[in-house]
This record gives structure tokens, sequence and C-alpha cells, in this order.
């Protein structure tokens, strides 16, 4: 039986999530066995490259390949990653006399490895990963044995690239569907179509920094939330959507277009023995008095949490 990898691969960094999608894995240990039999006795591993140039073990024959891999990932050398990283295939026949990535080759002689081929996984332009052969014997790498590895590295990588396909079609599917829901509640709360809700949602995107996947993502959440609050709390009323940004703007109290507001004036003090008949009273405007007048529509809305936006309607 093939150990199990120590971490979960959808929460690594970077590609490791696509590798898990699909059939890749079961493809990649079939991959593994054709290896076992030509070659006999060695630690073998695929692993799938990482943004940050360091790569993700994805199978193994061995819980040494795991321990390796991940130890040249900690050290940030070794020949694994300097094969992902160059492009091109690295052999070390003697691991006790080489002089390159001395911390990584010193901890892989204690271990008992006394030689390894590293291959990328090479498709095109696009480099997948890299196989790792660790053997515990001095094997010189004959163009029989390099052919062999180099053709179970092309299948590899041909197997890597469909599930990176599957994966951004998947989550291409998932963001139109997001974002779709976004767009209908937009136009829903504010009364805008479906063209002025979705560059709404984009007007946020730009502003935030955010992407539009995740700000649709959040909007829904959030509807969701006061849709939930509302329907749970008896008696509650409407829910409060001030936490939404309206693209028309809040409705505060404006002066109405080419009105202005009554002057207050303060009553004098009348002199002493003076009479009153003199001085002219001015009683201030009564409370609520004025019209209230909504914000013309596309002035732009500071919200906490939201950037300030303008849409047409």
């Amino acid at each position: 039986m093939k150990p199990s990898p120590s971490t979960n691969l959808v929460a690594l960094d970077g590609r490791a999530s696509a590798w898990c999608g699909g059939a890749v894995l079961p493809a990649l240990e079939s991959l593994l066995d054709m290896a076992e039999m030509w070659a006999p006795g060695t630690f073998i591993g695929i692993s799938g490259a990482n943004r940050s140039g360091t790569y993700t073990t994805l199978v193994a024959n061995h819980q040494l390949v795991w321990d390796l891999d991940s130890l040249q990932n900690d050290l940030d050398e070794g020949p694994g990653l300097t094969a992902l990283r160059e492009d091109h295939t690295v052999v070390t026949d003697d691991t006790e006399s080489e002089h390159r990535w001395a911390p990584f080759t010193s901890r892989a002689v204690e271990a008992g490895v006394r030689s390894i081929l590293s291959v990328p996984l090479i498709l095109g332009t696009k480099t997948f990963g890299a196989l790792n052969l660790y053997s515990a014997a001095y094997l010189p790498v004959d163009m029989t044995r390099l052919a062999q590895a180099k053709l179970l590295a092309g299948q590899a990588a041909l197997a890597l690239a469909q599930a990176q396909r599957e994966h951004q079609l998947m989550v291409a599917l998932e963001t139109n569907r997001v974002v779709g829901k976004a767009v209908g509640l937009a136009m829903e709360r504010f009364g805008l179509d479906d063209h002025a809700a979705f560059a709404y949602l984009t007007t946020l995107s730009q502003k935030s920094g955010v992407d539009l996947r995740e700000i649709a993502r959040h909007f829904v959440d959030q509807t969701n939330t006061l849709h939930t609050t509302s329907t749970s709390t008896s008696g509650a009323g409407q829910p409060d959507l001030a936490a939404v940004p309206d693209p028309a703007g809040p409705a505060d109290e404006q002066e109405p277009t080419g009105q202005t507001r009554p002057a207050e004036t303060t009553e004098p003090t009348p002199a002493a023995g003076r009479p009153r008949e003199d001085v002219v009273a001015s009683s201030p405007p009564a409370v609520g008095s004025r019209d209230e007048v909504a914000r013309p529509s596309g002035t732009p809305v500071a919200e906490p949490g939201w950037p300030a936006v303008a849409v047409e309607s």
C-alpha cells in the first residue's frame, strides 16, 4: 500500500487543488506502478508544481519520497526543485560526492539515498511538476533508464495538464453561477437592469481591488444572511440592507435645487423701558417643515467596508 500525504492537498499553495480533482491521482498511481517495474527497489514520486516555485508530492511509493520532497521545499534547494525551475533533467550519480545542494544531499545520505534522478514534467512550454527517483544503490543513469524516465514524465505531464483544464473549467462555471446570482440580487435590490447590475459589481471589484468572484460571493452571502435574519426574527420588519451600498446613493435630506433655506433670525433683547412694538420677532421654521429630497441618481456613496460607487441606472 502506498503512503498517503500528511497534509490536505486541496489546502496547499498554488495549483495543488487542481491536481486532486477527477481521475488524475489514480492515473498517476498507474504510472508509478509502471516505473516500479523498470526501476525496482527505487523510491519514486510524482509532484505537481505550485505557483510559489515549490512542488507538492502527489503520489509516491515510499514515505521517504514525501520526506525528501518536503525537505527540498523547506531548504528551497535540491535536484527536484532544480529540474522544476530550470526545465532540465538532473542526474546525481553519487550523493556522497555531490557538492550541489549540500544541506539537502547530506540529509539524503543520512537517509540512505545514494543516487537521484529528477525529470521535469513538461508539456509544450509549461512545466507541471517533477518526477523524482531516489535509489539506495549507486546506479549510473544509462540512456535506456533516462528514456524510460522521460517517457513516464511525459505521461504524467499529460495527466496533470488535463486535470488543470478540468479544474479551470469548474472554477469558471462556479464563477458564472455566483456572479449571475449576485447580478439577479442587485437587479431586485436596486431596481437595475442586468447591464447596470453587472457594472455595479465590477465597479465594486475595481475600487476594492477584490476579485469579482469574491465580491459576488460576499454579496450573495450577505443577502442570504440578511434574509435568514429577517425570517427568523418575528415582527422585526424588513431586514436592514444598509450594509449593501445602493448604486443611487442614500436618501439623505438635501435642499431642493434652486431653493435656499430661510435664515434664522435672533430676537434682539429689548432695552430697559423700551416698548416691544419696535422689535420684529421672527419664529424659527417648524421642525419637519422641509421637504425630503432623495439623493440624485449616480451620487457616490461610501458604506462601511465597501468603496464608493456610482452606477448609471
